[in-house]
């Protein structure tokens, strides 16, 4: 009866695998089923259930660790073929490049991942090499570059043997054993080439061979070293060494884990193929070397990264990595050549993202509201938006419709691995407006995109007074990040409200116009708008200001006791804070008295000292006849300030005579002039001014007081009178001039 129960389950079992698809278990080189034992079955019972006959009971081993000479534990589950099979003794699980495997009595030739491998096969990894080898009992054998190994046996394939045998034989290299599971007598082992065998009762155990000296690591569990007639039990985190003509040393520490001194971020953001991955530890004692492994998964049994640098190199930077999940170890390597305990396990997800109009900061995405996100997960990985539904691969965000906050990442049905934050960027947004003319408004913008960004923004202007709105068209302006433009047709009735919006709607900027504006008054003159203002023939002094301007002018000077009188023409040019300013003068008849007829060159700066204006200038003067003075050179200073609808302006300076002169004239002499402005009706300006000329080589004073009046914008009309006690062409001059302003 209890016979027939078995077999009618295996017959449920086998009808649920014929309706899966034929194919492999994942893990296993075949199907596999589970297999519940009942109270007080034997192996052979079990045998004759699933496959017809007791001496298919190999196959009940190939998975499980059994004692089947004895009733097996009730409940028990076991991992059984579907099938009587005939497979390898292991599977090629993993391989990167290099690596090549050689049948028994055949040649070397690449090897693939997927490769059956049978006993007496050779399996040797290259340079840059790595092979991860998995035997039918679940046992892993991992093979560092430059390997060598022979497969050898099974872990466990025989009833009769009372020693099980080693799965393979190093042969040179280094490689990492370990079970899938302690049960029982379970053990994966490796024998070398000159006797020595490892038993290892561990998931992590390491051998290097190196020559005929052979070093164990065991990380985790236990293992048990013979050579020549000697057995050490090892346990975790301790290791032995031993030689071929040598038994094994005792055991001793292994060196301990690096400790991370900058740990990686836990993501990072990159654009596609471009991610960079970081990280530095502090020094172990005694380390001749340290190993960086970098892999996709967290046992690093498919590592991308495996080398090993020297003990002066403290840091990694992994450069052009694709999105994916990355970890990332480090070992260090004593002068003894023991392989250490590895450090901590930091796991690092790569997201692939790209950003129109924002930045990558760090694990966060900033981004304008009218930006365009792409993001890359990376193989295996899903992403949720804002905590929606997962899903696999990559998705384009156009933040015109939607306005996501966070980006989850996962493994499919895990829990989440890292969060992603995505920020807008403040908008700063301003409206301001002027009336130029009657009924019209200027209006400029101010939004701080590029001009595609603003583009892509849709922007518009709306312009509201009660119930009418109308749109208003806007336009680059000269200067980047500012939109311009015109509303006209307006009535002087406010109030008036202008508004900027996007093309989603959205207001960005308000202004309210309770009052009309109105075009600024122009900035107010210190000294009359001609630009120069002359004193007589005889004292030519310039009174000038601090605000330089590019103008031409002209004008002329009538003393009243002398028919004669001047002509002068006046030119100034102005960039930034620096100007130029040339004079000619031509005497109109012959004078009884000494005019002075030089021309003039100069430059003058204006100095950044307001509210009081400050100023440098230098002027040299250049003979034009026989009767002019000789070359001379005349620095100045001028400062001036605005009080109400007034102004004052103070120069003061000196001129040197540079040259013999053909007439008498003192050798230097000083000179000041003290003035101010006052501002009419009507564009109208009243100046003023003292000026006096000391000359102490001479003992000569020298002085007169002006009037006038100018009147104009850009184009100015003066008139003034100069009363002078010292000149000898009268006491009175009169003066008249015209100027072209481009302030």
């Amino acid at each position: 009866m209890r016979r027939a129960l078995a077999r009618l389950a295996w017959l449920v079992a086998c009808s649920a695998a014929a309706q899966a698809a034929a194919q492999s278990t994942p893990g296993y080189p075949e199907r596999v089923l589970q297999w519940v034992v009942q109270d007080g079955q034997t192996c052979p019972e079990i045998a004759a259930s699933l496959y017809g006959a007791a001496e298919h009971v190999p196959l009940l081993l190939r998975y499980n660790d059994l004692d089947c000479g004895s009733p097996l534990p009730a409940a028990a589950v076991l991992v059984v073929p579907e099938r009587v099979t005939d497979v390898s003794l292991a599977l090629l699980d993993h391989a990167t490049p290099q690596v090549r495997a050689r049948p028994p009595d055949g040649d070397w030739q690449a090897a693939e991942p997927g490769l059956s491998l049978s006993r007496g096969y050779g399996v040797n990894t290259l340079q840059n090499g790595t092979a991860d080898i998995l035997f039918g009992d679940r046992s892993r054998v991992f093979l560092a570059e430059h390997t060598l190994i022979i497969i050898y046996q099974t872990a466990r394939s025989s009833l009769t043997r009372r020693e099980d045998p080693a799965a393979v034989e190093l042969d040179t290299g280094e490689l990492q054993a370990g079970i899938a599971v302690l049960r029982g007598r379970h053990s994966a082992r490796v024998a070398t080439r000159d006797g020595g065998l490892v038993s290892a009762n561990s998931r992590d155990t390491v051998l290097r061979r190196r020559g005929d000296r052979t070093t164990v690591s065991v990380f985790e569990g236990s293992a048990e070293v013979a050579s020549r007639g000697t057995i050490v039990q090892v346990p975790s985190a301790h290791g032995t060494s031993f030689r071929s003509a040598l038994p094994p040393e005792p055991p001793h520490p292994l060196p301990p884990p690096p400790r991370w001194v900058q740990n990686p971020t836990k993501v990072v953001l990159a654009p596609a193929g471009q991610g960079v991955l970081t990280a530095s530890w502090a020094p172990v004692a005694n380390a001749k070397a340290y190993r960086i492994e970098l892999a996709h998964d967290r046992d690093f049994h498919q590592p991308l990264v495996r080398q090993e640098v020297p003990s002066d190199v403290l840091s990694l930077r992994a450069e052009a990595l694709p999105p994916g999940r990355f970890f990332l170890r480090v070992r260090a390597i004593d002068t003894a050549d023991f392989l250490g305990i590895a450090s901590e396990v930091r796991e690092v997800l790569l997201v692939g993202a790209e950003v129109e109009f924002g930045r990558l900061q760090g694990g966060q995405i900033r981004t304008s509201p009218y930006g365009v996100v792409q993001v890359e997960p990376g193989p295996g990985l899903e992403l949720s938006i804002d905590g929606q539904a997962f899903a696999l691969g990559s998705r384009q965000l156009d933040l015109l419709s939607v306005a996501p906050r966070q980006l989850y990442f996962r493994q499919p049905g895990g829990e989440t691995l890292a969060t992603v934050d995505i920020l807008m960027e403040q908008l700063e947004a301003s409206i301001g407006a002027l009336a130029r003319e009657r009924g019209r408004l200027d209006v400029l913008a101010y939004v701080g995109l590029a001009p595609d960004e603003a583009r892509r923004a849709g922007l518009r202007l709306w312009i509201q007074q009660s119930a009418e709105r109308r749109e208003i068209a806007l336009a680059p302006s000269p200067t980047p990040e500012r939109l311009a433009g015109v509303v006209e047709d307006l009535t002087e009735h406010v109030p008036y409200t202008l508004e900027l919006v996007d093309v989603r709607g959205v207001v960005l900027a308000s202004k309210t116009i309770n009052a009309w504006p109105r075009a600024p008054t122009p900035p107010r003159r210190l000294a009359p708008a001609i630009g120069v203002f002359d004193l007589s023939p005889t004292a030519n002094y310039a009174w000038w200001e601090p605000h330089l301007a590019t103008a031409a002018s002209a004008g002329v000077l009538a003393p009243t006791a002398d028919l004669g009188g001047q002509a002068w023409f006046s030119a100034a040019a102005a960039w930034g804070p620096l100007g130029f300013t040339g004079r000619v003068v031509s005497d109109l008849l012959p004078h009884r008295g000494r005019s002075d007829n030089s021309a003039w060159l100069g430059a003058r700066v204006a100095l950044p000292t307001a509210p009081l204006h400050t100023g440098l200038g230098l002027r040299a003067s250049l003979p034009v006849s026989v009767a002019s003075p000789g070359a001379r050179l005349e620095p100045s200073v001028a400062a001036g300030t605005e009080l109400g609808r007034g102004s004052v302006l103070m120069n003061l300076g000196s001129r040197v005579n540079l040259e013999q002169l053909t007439r008498p004239e003192p050798r230097w002499q000083v000179f000041g002039i003290l003035g101010g402005t006052y501002q009419l009706p009507a564009e109208t300006q009243a100046y003023g001014a003292l000026d006096f000329a000391f000359s102490p080589t001479g003992d000569r004073w020298c002085g007169g007081g002006s009037l006038g009046l100018s009147r104009g914008g850009r184009v100015t009309g003066s008139l003034g009178i100069r009363l002078s006690p010292c000149s000898d062409m009268g006491w009175v001059t009169l003066q008249a001039g015209v100027s072209l302003d481009n302030p």
